[in-house]
């Protein structure tokens, strides 16, 4: 003991933070891995709700006329379809 001449603490505070900074590690990967969650499952609810939209327009016999907008709302969401010239192979959308 006689020896150590101040050894302990300062192990101690650089294994504390080390400690902490590791714990603040883990929580920032938590929560980037819970934000990744939910917008993944809103993309996929938004895929849904596209294709129940274009499947509903595929059925319901419209006629697809330049510049008209087709809305379909439900209970998630509201689709919008509008129909658009192609030119040169470029599809304008907005």
């Amino acid at each position: 003991m006689i020896n150590e001449k101040g050894f302990i603490l300062p192990t101690t505070l650089f294994l504390c933070l080390l400690i902490i900074h590791i714990v603040m590690l883990q929580v920032h990967l938590y929560q980037t891995e819970k934000r990744f969650i939910y917008e993944q499952e809103r993309f996929l609810q938004l895929e849904a709700l596209l294709q129940v939209g274009i499947k509903e327009f595929q059925e319901g016999e419209y006629e697809p006329v330049l510049n008209q907008t087709f809305l379909f709302s439900y209970e998630t969401g509201t689709v919008a379809f509008t129909i658009r010239s192609l030119h040169d192979g470029i599809v304008l959308s907005t």
